[in-house]
């Protein structure tokens, strides 16, 4: 492959493949700011959190995990869906 080419496929899509390889976010609590502390399975367009298992059934502790996720990054937004049980499940969560 040339290097023109290579340089096409490298600027291909790069902010968005950045926004979701780069999912992280810094975490603020009281008046201290962790940085990079919360790797999410995906971010959409700065507003969605996204987190995806693959586990028998969603409990509260996976529910409690993205309302705490949300609470700790200050967005609003979160969906958690569950792909390893029969039927999909999915939460909304707006706080």
């Amino acid at each position: 492959m040339n290097t023109d080419n290579r340089k096409k496929l490298d600027l291909l899509f790069e902010d968005l493949t950045y926004k979701i390889i780069g999912a992280a976010m810094d975490i603020k609590y009281k008046n201290a700011v962790f940085k990079r502390r919360l790797r999410a399975d995906l971010l959409v367009e700065e507003k969605v959190l996204v987190e995806n298992k693959a586990i028998t059934t969603l409990t509260a502790s996976d529910e409690a995990q993205l309302f705490n996720y949300l609470k700790t990054t200050g967005m609003r937004v979160g969906l958690l869906f569950n792909f390893g049980s029969p039927k999909l499940q999915r939460v909304r969560r707006i706080v």
